[in-house]
């Protein structure tokens, strides 16, 4: 989060941002800086969000969808808070830190499908409050919009010093108190600084999270088993494993593993794994010096034997072909 700038101050960091973030026309970035004293970004791609962010660090992130990234991440900072409205039209899984210095309220706004952070599965209307020290291992199988206020952590001490102790836990957003402002930020660029610093704290207090009862939140064996199958299917990425051996290996029938694992992944295994694969031939070609094979090599690694079909496939993925990327081809 940011402190309050002057008019050439903002333009200042317009034009570094510009040039740190090394902006080519592949990845074209949209922000738009609303006023002086609330800064508002707006993201249409996912790997400019990525890589800017606002503190947020994300990796090892696949998508499930087969259409380029759909979706939108819009970040109002003051300085003694950020808040964020994120809708993501497609299916992800990534590991993300909220901001540093920072206790977040993440605020399950509208989902379709599965949700989970951490294997806790949250619905509509839930808070899950996290701090910067954790790392957090999110899931979404389809169309999720996720809102999310982080409070500098002095900031907390003196308005809610007791969020320190609700770390990791689930509560009822009620009445949409904390949704309202986010969708009211969203739909009204125009707020002033300190009327929304003093809504914000006003409907905290109003919610008051230390009078509410934590909502238990945990996954079946056989879910959380998921997870531990996911975990081997990335290690193994490069093989190729039929799905009666994974089940067998992880002890469930064909039937069940194909039913939970589409649950929480949106996928079967045989369909996650194609992605997977699809997924960590992008990591590999667009990651500088990451190794010095060509493409040819990385798609044969991961068992597209194909080159064609592996260029089409990638394109309908990514919306461009491996070979415009720039590293060697064969």
């Amino acid at each position: 989060m940011l402190p309050v700038y002057s008019k050439t101050e903002i333009f200042t960091l317009f034009v570094k941002l510009l040039y740190n973030l090394n902006m080519t026309e592949k990845y074209q970035k949209s922000y738009i800086i609303e006023s002086q004293k609330v800064l508002h970004f707006t993201f249409n791609n996912f790997k400019d969000m990525e890589r800017y962010g606002k503190n947020w660090s994300f990796y090892d992130f696949f998508r499930y969808g087969t259409q380029p990234f759909k979706g939108r991440y819009d970040i109002y900072q003051h300085k003694d808070f950020q808040i964020a409205n994120a809708i993501y039209e497609d299916g992800l899984m990534y590991k993300g830190y909220a901001p540093k210095n920072t206790i977040t309220l993440a605020i399950i706004i509208n989902k379709k499908g599965s949700l989970t952070v951490n294997q806790i599965p949250l619905n509509h209307n839930e808070i899950l409050i996290m701090d910067d020290l954790s790392e957090y291992d999110t899931v979404f199988s389809q169309y999720v919009q996720i809102g999310t206020i982080s409070m500098r952590k002095e900031f907390v001490n003196m308005h809610f010093p007791y969020l320190n102790h609700m770390i990791n836990k689930v509560y009822i957003d009620t009445n949409s108190l904390l949704t309202n402002i986010i969708e009211q930020l969203t739909n009204n660029t125009e707020c002033h600084d300190q009327s929304m610093k003093s809504q914000l704290i006003e409907n905290i207090k109003r919610l008051s999270f230390k009078k509410q009862t934590v909502i238990p939140k945990k996954l079946s064996k056989k879910e959380s088993l998921i997870f531990d199958i996911r975990k081997y299917l990335i290690k193994h990425a490069e093989e190729n494993i039929p799905i009666e051996n994974l089940a067998l290996k992880f002890g469930m029938s064909d039937k069940t593993l194909q039913t939970i694992f589409k649950k929480i992944f949106g996928h079967t295994p045989k369909k996650f794994m194609k992605l997977l694969k699809l997924n960590l031939t992008y990591r590999d070609i667009t990651e500088d010096n990451r190794s010095s094979e060509t493409i040819s090599k990385i798609a044969m690694k991961y068992g597209f034997n194909n080159f064609g079909l592996f260029s089409q496939k990638f394109k309908t993925m990514y919306g461009i072909l491996p070979s415009k990327i720039g590293k060697t081809i064969s």
